[in-house]
């Protein structure tokens, strides 16, 4: 008999899927300036500020458009299920090469990418990211079709889920207006 799995509270109601279609882009390091004697962190990446405005507008739009996404209000803890999948390099796409998902096994690193979509997330779906106890992440390349040189689908699939018990219940019915 396989031991069983311990869960913290029940896990079991879905509240949001998001899929962000293009190529996933890493949390950078921050840089450090001084002006007027005070310091001041910013991240000076284009492809950063890019990729983190089109994965919060991208949350926003498939957030408010489908009723079944809920907000997480203060209070509630939050798992998520995430999957990275980038587009396949032409050094993958040979005859000999699997046709399915293959792991993605170079940079970016897992915990970068996770950080950049949790803040998204917190912008739009969560009061905050600290209401996020655990974490499921996957980086793959994407599927490729030897016969038609085609590639799959390439972007990120967030799945949200938060605690279904009494007390969570309770900070619901008081967060919402009605």
């Amino acid at each position: 008999m396989a031991p069983e799995k311990a869960v913290i509270g029940r896990v079991t109601k879905k509240a949001g899927q998001y899929l962000i279609a293009g190529p996933p882009v890493a949390q950078v390091r921050h840089s450090v300036a001084v002006k007027n004697g005070k310091a001041r962190a910013f991240y000076g990446s284009a492809k950063y500020k890019n990729g983190k405005n089109t994965a919060v507008n991208t949350i926003k739009l498939q957030h408010w458009s489908d009723s079944r996404n809920l907000f997480i209000p203060k209070g509630i803890g939050v798992s998520l299920k995430m999957l990275y999948v980038f587009p396949r390099p032409q050094r993958l796409k040979k005859a000999k090469s699997d046709p399915g998902f293959i792991a993605h096994t170079v940079k970016p690193d897992l915990d970068n990418l996770d950080k950049l979509y949790v803040d998204a997330l917190a912008e739009v779906v969560l009061n905050d990211d600290n209401q996020v106890f655990a974490i499921e992440s996957k980086k793959v390349f994407c599927s490729y079709d030897h016969l038609t040189k085609t590639e799959g689908w390439n972007g990120i699939k967030i799945e949200v889920y938060c605690i279904d018990n009494a007390e969570s219940q309770k900070l619901f019915n008081d967060y919402l207006p009605w």
